[in-house]
């Protein structure tokens, strides 16, 4: 895959769900139309997905099923895994990633269009204590002080590099805050050392400025108390510097 300057991570949430004595149905919110279907089977979930292409970059797929056992959903992880493009996220928290996704998703679609923000060749600075849902879509610049560098499960592109995550230190009243590194930025920093697995990996404990557009993901509903996260999703490689 051949990198791209204005390359997007892009993101498929899907609802696999079974009714008593029903046939399992499939729901697949996509930003691509032709993606989007609602009560489908999970061979033609499977088909879709197998054909998922990227905007320049992987296409991460989340997915949140309701009873169903795991082993009848292999089909659409077969396809995940034999389409190049595409990644499955996961997450080991009760919550999950796939929940996540899909409730933003959800919550961005059911709301009036907005027009997008438009993008400034001098984004403002932000701190991690500064954050708030209102900047979502915004390109800002963030500088954090540096806790975990992380890969990210999934297939990688072919003549690609995995995408992975830094995660930033707030304070105690602060919200929790990550970087979604990939494409060219990803591909930069592996090159000087600075990509994930270490044991001691350079940048913790060091701040950094890192460029991107911001994500907002609303507060688990087990623990509203939490409030709402964010991630920045970082590709250009002229955005990022080590400060200290």
């Amino acid at each position: 895959m051949t990198g791209l300057a204005r390359a997007e991570y892009r993101t498929i949430a899907i609802e696999v769900h079974r009714a008593a004595n029903q046939p399992a149905q499939v729901n697949i919110h996509s930003d691509v139309t032709p993606e989007k279907k609602h009560g489908i089977s999970i061979t033609e979930a499977a088909v879709i997905l197998r054909k998922a292409r990227g905007w320049g970059s992987a296409v991460g797929v989340a997915m949140v099923t309701s009873g169903i056992d795991s082993s009848s959903c292999k089909p659409l992880v077969i396809a995940i895994a034999q389409n190049d493009w595409s990644e499955l996220e996961t997450s080991r928290s009760k919550e999950g990633r796939g929940r996540q996704m899909l409730r933003q998703y959800k919550l961005t679609h059911s709301t009036p269009k907005q027009e997008p923000k438009a993008e400034s060749s001098n984004p403002k600075k932000f701190n991690i204590a500064d954050l708030k849902p209102s900047l979502a879509g915004m390109e800002i610049v963030m500088t954090f002080k540096v806790r975990k560098v992380i890969w990210l499960s999934g297939a990688v592109p072919k003549g690609g590099i995995r995408s992975f995550a830094i995660e930033g230190v707030g304070g105690d009243s602060a919200p929790r805050f990550s970087v979604l590194v990939m494409g060219d930025l990803a591909r930069s920093m592996d090159r000087f050392g600075f990509s994930p697995p270490r044991s001691k990996h350079p940048m913790i404990g060091k701040f950094i400025e890192i460029r991107g557009q911001l994500r907002a993901w609303p507060a688990p509903t087990s623990k509203p108390e939490k409030g709402p996260s964010y991630s920045l999703r970082a590709s250009d490689p002229k955005g990022f510097r080590l400060r200290s």
